[in-house]
């Protein structure tokens, strides 16, 4: 990709620009509408993403193990590949901007997710982005709500494994698990099911390979769905759309 492009993603609970700058990084500004007072849990699979945002007083918190952390003023959060983050919305509107890039960063950023000060300045290619994290004063978020080493265990091998034929009730087989345990713990450490976090996954990967222009039935087999109805149920599920309006074959316009 060889110069600028951009199209939008419009839905009832989002409004987003999408930006490619470069070959490397992917700039997304994105207005959120809520319409009750919830929580959010963001998991993007192999993608990394480094999210801005002035936030108003009483508007954002975000989970760090058992607790909660208010988050206030010019703010930046990283979610490192195979990370999570869970947020609880208070108002009605948040607005940010995120970059995020299908290269991988360094090894040592994978799973990890921490706060930073923001000085309104975006990072625009790979080298800049890793003096942003090499250089900032961060606030490491846990993501683990309790301790199981049946939940890390179980997050390791979807990780590895989402996008093959995967079937969860496998993998409890494979440690020698109940069922009902490993859904209880991973459950209680990440917040949701390893159903739902596989899921997540696949449709993030979706997502990126329609960004980068493939089209819909090579994004559903590659993402791991075995069929079209489940990646259209799921899709739309976690990105409130389908996945036509995420096709940069279709949507994309050069920015003169």
């Amino acid at each position: 990709m060889s110069k600028s492009m951009q199209y939008q993603v419009l839905t009832s609970k989002y409004h987003s620009n999408v930006t490619h700058l470069n070959h490397e990084i992917v700039l997304m500004e994105r207005t959120q509408f809520y319409s009750e007072q919830k929580t959010q849990i963001d998991a993007f699979g192999d993608i990394w993403v480094m999210a801005f945002a002035d936030i108003p007083a009483d508007s954002l918190k975000l989970r760090n193990g058992s607790d909660y952390l208010t988050i206030q003023g010019p703010i930046g959060v990283f979610v490192g590949q195979f990370s999570l983050v869970e947020w609880k919305i208070l108002a009605p509107q948040i607005t940010w901007k995120a970059i995020s890039s299908i290269h991988p960063l360094s090894a040592f950023w994978t799973e990890k997710t921490f706060l930073f000060p923001w000085d309104y300045n975006i990072p625009k290619n790979l080298q800049e982005c890793h003096q942003l994290l090499s250089n900032l004063s961060k606030t490491e978020i846990k993501i683990h709500r309790k301790s199981s080493s049946v939940a890390d265990k179980t997050k390791k091998y979807i990780d590895s494994h989402f996008d093959k034929n995967l079937k969860i009730n496998e993998i409890a087989t494979k440690f020698n698990y109940s069922w009902a345990v490993m859904s209880r713990e991973f459950q209680k450490t990440y917040g949701l099911s390893p159903i739902a976090y596989r899921h997540r996954l696949r449709v993030f990967k979706a997502m990126k390979l329609l960004s980068t222009g493939c089209d819909v039935t090579f994004a559903l087999s590659e993402s791991g769905f075995d069929s079209s109805s489940q990646f259209y149920i799921h899709f739309k599920k976690n990105l409130a759309t389908n996945p036509q309006n995420y096709c940069i074959k279709k949507l994309i316009k050069s920015i003169t």
